[in-house]
């Protein structure tokens, strides 16, 4: 009787775990959480990857600062782009951002070789303090979330992308640096590692980038495992803690030409 239970269980467990992985690997979604850290916790941020039934991917994130950053620089960013697959190129992208000192609002639409945008500011009580609407010819342009897909899944070990936000255009140069291991979300990820360099400065002075970012890359998935960003107030390592869904999900977007 007891070898019948033992047996059982032992068969109910490996059906539970290739149950797990089938599912896994058939989703339409992914999600990736990080920890960022400058000495202490200073911030935590989720993004989600979801395939819809237009064969789009929709992107969403939040991201938030914690711990003691809370108490001198509160800070609060909610996103979502919709991204064409094959080739891919961005649809529309909404940003929400929020401090202590009121919130911006980023609503772009492109079309074509357009580019619709409202940028918006608000004051902390919600009265709107300025707001800016105009149509740019960009064709070829990325916003924040398609510019990092492209340097996360590219095969080229160097390049400059055109980057709009905030109703400006700038760019981004990467390179790769070599390779790395790395350990998080407690998996052992072969990764390649990038020097990013940001030719954009962001209307937020805490926000604006200083200097080289890096970024390590798993190999197999094309998936961000850990960055170290340097901003106006400082520099922090972003490290995956936790994953769920469909890891080779990204392997779906077909890049445009660089």
């Amino acid at each position: 009787m007891t070898f019948a239970v033992h047996r059982f269980r032992f068969w109910f467990a490996l059906a539970a775990i290739l149950l797990s992985s089938i599912t896994a690997y058939a989703s339409n979604s992914l999600t990736a959480c990080y920890n960022a850290y400058y000495i202490f916790k200073v911030g935590e941020t989720c993004i989600t990857y979801t395939l819809n039934d237009r064969e789009e991917l929709e992107v969403e994130s939040f991201a938030r600062s914690a711990g003691m950053v809370n108490a001198v620089r509160r800070f609060t960013e909610e996103s979502r782009s919709v991204l064409s697959l094959d080739p891919m190129q961005p649809k529309s992208f909404y940003q929400r951002q929020s401090n202590r000192r009121g919130s911006r609002v980023h609503d772009y639409i492109f079309e074509g070789d357009q580019v619709n945008y409202t940028v918006a500011r608000f004051n902390t009580d919600g009265s709107l303090r300025r707001i800016e609407s105009d149509t740019q010819d960009l064709p070829g342009v990325f916003e924040p979330y398609s510019l990092s897909l492209f340097i996360q899944l590219t095969g080229e070990q160097r390049g400059e992308l055109p980057l709009f936000f905030g109703g400006e255009t700038g760019s981004v140069e990467f390179r790769e640096r070599g390779t790395s291991t790395i350990e998080a979300a407690g998996e052992t990820f072969r990764t390649k590692r990038l020097d990013i360099i940001p030719k954009a400065r962001d209307e937020d002075g805490a926000l604006s980038p200083e200097g080289n970012w890096r970024f390590w890359i798993d190999k197999e998935t094309g998936l961000l495992v850990q960055m170290r960003i340097s901003v106006a107030v400082g520099s922090a390592t972003i490290t995956l803690s936790d994953m769920s869904g469909n890891k080779r999900l990204l392997e779906r977007i077909k890049l445009p030409p660089l």
